[in-house]
This record gives structure tokens, C-alpha cells and sequence, in this order.
């Protein structure tokens, strides 16, 4: 691996407080004053495979010092889809008693909160990756020359 500058290590350590690549670029970078020029440029630098390796880096140490691994936090968001699911009984309130009393028809559930847990959980499993399945033949130029070779070999065996 090529030896970052001062600079990239700064940047890459800045990138992983917040994983904002444009605050991260100007704040090392102190002459870029335009977020449309530390937008490009930090985005060239995540593109850099020894400053994306750093930061990858970076962020393993995070979690092993925040000693959370991806078990953990798919853990977590299947109680938090479960939790979100269950259904609870809507209050109503109860002129005679002068209290709120469950009712007997109607439950609701935290659909936010089971949606954006479900998402997450889908996205990490890899469930949402959209695939696309070509059918048919893929004509290149070399195969074209290939069919030309060919039947020029024909035409010479006649």
C-alpha cells in the first residue's frame, strides 16, 4: 500500500467522525471554500483505493472499540422490527369509569418504525440488489471477424 500524505490520513480521520465527505475535505483542506469543489475532490479522494483502504481501516477499529460487530446490529433491528410489529390495543376512553379502557376492535403498530428496521435488515442481507438477467446473443466485432474467416474458408474449399 502506498503511503498516504499527512493530509489523506487527516482527511480519512475527519471522514469517519461523520461520514461527511464535504465537511471532512474542508476542514483539512482549509483553502477549498466552495462545497462544489470539496464535493469532487473529497469524492476523488474516496475513490483513491489507499485512502478507501485507510478509511475501511479506520472504521473496523470504530467498532471494535465500540465492540459492535454486524451480528449485533442485525440483532438489534430484528427486536426493533419485532417490537415495532406487535400489536397494541387503542385506548378509548371511557365516560362511566372516567378512564381509558382497551378496546376491543382496534390495535395499531409503529409501521415507521417496523419499515425503516425491515429496510435496513433487508439492505444488509442484500435483498434489495436489483438484477438484471440478459437473454439473447451478445454480437462483438470479433466474432464478426470470426465469421468472415469462416466463410472465407468455405469459399476456398470450393
Amino acid at each position: 500500500m502506498k503511503k498516504l500524505t499527512d493530509k489523506q490520513k487527516r482527511f480519512c480521520e475527519e471522514y469517519v467522525v461523520d461520514l461527511n465527505a464535504i465537511r471532512a475535505y474542508k476542514l483539512v483542506y482549509t483553502n477549498c471554500k466552495s462545497d462544489r469543489t470539496a464535493s469532487a475532490n473529497s469524492s476523488r479522494l474516496l475513490a483513491n483505493a489507499n485512502v478507501a483502504a485507510y478509511v475501511r481501516e479506520l472504521k473496523e477499529q470504530i467498532a471494535k472499540e465500540a465492540k459492535v460487530t454486524a451480528a449485533d446490529v442485525l440483532k438489534d433491528l430484528i427486536e426493533v422490527k419485532n417490537r415495532c410489529m406487535q400489536a397494541t390495543p387503542v385506548k378509548v376512553w371511557d365516560s362511566d369509569s372516567h378512564s381509558y379502557v382497551d378496546s376491543d376492535a382496534e390495535f395499531t403498530f409503529d409501521s415507521k418504525g417496523a419499515n425503516t428496521a425491515l429496510k435496513l435488515i433487508g439492505e444488509h442481507l442484500g435483498m434489495f440488489q436489483k438484477k438484471v438477467e440478459l437473454s439473447g446473443g451478445l454480437e462483438t466485432k470479433q466474432s464478426k471477424v470470426d465469421d468472415v474467416i469462416e466463410q472465407l474458408k468455405v469459399a476456398d474449399e470450393e
